[in-house]
């Protein structure tokens, strides 16, 4: 079994929120638009979309960040964990020109993270947004149940808990807290609470602001073949779940993906969902990217070589660490990659792993472009 204590709430917290060190501004400041603004591989409406709705908005490089409180989407959705973190608010990534927006691009924070921490005005993961933003995708950072870790909380029997005697446990924790269908008895997400249906109530909000959204993200229906996904930590967990039985676009994983076994029957050193042969998604359209101090890189880097099939240097890239290597955050931060939990949150929030994350999440071998 795999070491994965640091998805306990006091070492990920920090990593899980890297990027996040300044408020973000209000969105008064940002000009208007007028009209239905439209969307799409070379969409043709207006370049600059009224943000005068978003509760907070910050301008990044490329574009804004757009926070969304999620109950305003939908009043039977949770904005915040009462006893502890996770959730917060939806972000929305609008590229500067919105006329040329190619898509959508879904994100999952890791265990304990907020898309955006309604509490103290900070965004997590501003240099991967931006990235992405920049490649013209709206990018949708959805605020989901992610109040406990699967493995250090959930599918485990540390601490008391029986998770790890349960068959299965993680792929139907992931599937409960995706779907917002009862799948497993050790976590309730609601059918308002479930990504699902957040996702659904964020786009009708959009549409009802006279955003047109690129095909795919609907309050009808979410069409993930037609949407990229990425994830941290327990995101890229989620974002592998969907790419392995329901099929995406795409999708680029950090610090992630890799789930515990349980002890029904256990037969590989790694959870029941993986083992399955096949995914609906070409491995090809995958990409990854760890440091080599994060003390779970070897878990993911089996995970992309035995499991999904990634190939080391053309899909899932590691960055080296030495005892002088300091990163920077988004704001100017210092990062210390010796330190486990920068380490494991530098994946999305450390400005030096640019390259990485292109290459692993825009390169011709991972990404369709």
């Amino acid at each position: 079994m795999h070491d994965t204590s640091f998805e306990s709430v006091a070492s990920i917290a920090r990593a899980c929120l890297l990027g996040a060190a300044v408020a973000l501004g209000a969105c008064a400041n940002e000009p208007a638009s007028t009209g239905s603004t439209g969307a799409g591989a070379g969409g043709s409406g207006p370049k600059v979309v009224d943000l005068s709705f978003c509760d907070d908005v910050v301008t990044v490089n490329s574009g804004s960040l757009c926070a969304i409180q999620p109950s305003k989407t939908d009043p039977s959705i949770t904005d915040a964990n009462a006893t502890g973190p996770g959730l917060g608010y939806h972000v929305v990534g609008f590229p500067a020109d919105f006329s040329q927006v190619r898509g959508v691009w879904v994100h999952f924070v890791g265990s304990y993270g907020r898309p955006y921490n309604q509490k103290d005005g900070t965004a997590s993961s501003k240099p991967w947004l931006d990235e992405a933003i920049a490649k013209n995708y709206l990018v949708v950072v959805v605020a989901y149940e992610n109040s406990k870790s699967i493995n250090g909380d959930i599918c485990t029997c540390a601490n008391g808990a029986k998770g790890c005697n349960v068959d299965d446990c993680a792929g139907q924790v992931r599937r409960e807290i995706l779907e917002g269908v009862d799948h497993s008895p050790l976590v309730s997400v609601s059918a308002a609470d479930g990504v699902d249906n957040r996702l659904k109530k964020l786009a009708g909000y959009l549409k009802s602001k006279s955003i047109a959204l690129p095909p795919g993200f609907d309050d009808a229906a979410i069409d993930w073949s037609k949407l990229m996904v990425s994830g941290h930590s327990q995101g890229a967990g989620h974002a592998y779940y969907l790419a392995k039985n329901t099929g995406v676009k795409g999708a680029c994983f950090f610090s992630g993906p890799f789930d515990t076994p349980d002890t029904v029957a256990a037969s590989a050193p790694i959870a029941d969902w993986y083992l399955p042969p096949g995914s609906l998604t070409d491995p090809g359209v995958m990409g990854g990217v760890v440091t080599s101090t994060d003390p779970n890189a070897k878990s993911f880097i089996g995970a992309w070589n035995s499991y999904i099939g990634l190939v080391q240097n053309q899909q899932w890239f590691e960055y080296q660490v030495d005892a002088s290597t300091k990163l920077t955050g988004y704001d100017g931060n210092t990062l210390d990659p010796q330190d486990p939990n920068d380490a494991h949150g530098s994946t999305v929030g450390a400005v030096e792993l640019s390259t990485l994350r292109a290459k692993a999440c825009f390169g011709s071998a991972a990404h369709i472009e």
